[in-house]
């Protein structure tokens, strides 16, 4: 696979595994032909991994979307410590005083498609989840998060699902139910 300067993939291997950002692990399955507007375009198609869905991403257009290779054992496991730690108020990259600030900054970080990005988002989430004072909107997007983080970190450290869901709950203090 071909890399641009920032990181992300030119170009994608049949049956390889990618991170697509706001949407999680994916699967390439093929290049197809499609035509729209008398123009005949390739498109990878992709599966996510958590819903099965399918995506359509113009071969041309990888770069410009961000989709980049999961990430290493050695970082996941990285990424894992630093989800479990307790952040302290320096650690807070957010605004923790205004709900629509934190909204638009963990979307970003969600969307930006970088592992550490969203793994801040999570970290802060959780904190705000232990302390009882996240908003239905905060409730739905740390749902979102994990569910991308942990997609990632079972891929890249070829664990199953339920692994590193029931991990992230022992070490997080989580509910057992809810994502």
């Amino acid at each position: 696979m071909e890399r641009s300067r920032s990181g992300s993939l030119h170009t994608l291997a049949v049956g390889s595994r990618v991170f697509c950002p706001g949407r999680g692990v994916a699967r390439v399955l093929g290049i197809e032909e499609r035509v729209f507007g008398g123009e005949a375009q390739a498109y990878y198609v992709l599966e996510l991994e958590a819903d099965r869905a399918k995506l359509m991403l113009p071969v041309g257009k990888v770069a410009q979307a961000r989709v980049r290779d999961l990430v290493s054992a050695v970082k996941a496991r990285a990424l894992m410590k630093t989800v479990v730690h307790e952040p302290s108020a320096a650690d807070v990259k957010f605004d923790p005083t205004s709900r629509r600030l934190r909204a638009a900054s963990h979307s970003e970080a969600l969307r930006s498609g970088s592992a550490d990005l969203y793994t801040q988002a999570v970290r802060e989430l959780l904190l705000r989840f232990r302390s009882g004072k996240l908003s239905p909107g905060e409730q739905q997007t740390l749902q979102q998060a994990l569910t991308m983080f942990v997609g990632e970190i079972s891929a890249a450290l070829d664990r199953t699902l339920d692994d590193v869901r029931a991990d992230l709950r022992a070490r997080a203090e989580l509910p057992a139910t809810g994502w």
